[in-house]
């Protein structure tokens, strides 16, 4: 199985971020939740 982290999904002044679990900065933001849920998967 391949080694994979797990991804959150964070709310951030300029819209909603993704975040490698153990991650200081968002890897990607987002304007909308679902934008940032679905690039998270």
């Amino acid at each position: 199985m391949a080694n994979r982290n797990n991804v959150h999904v964070v709310q951030r002044d300029n819209g909603w971020g993704t975040l490698r679990e153990g991650g200081q900065r968002a890897t990607q933001v987002f304007d909308t939740q679902a934008q940032a849920i679905q690039a998270g998967r």
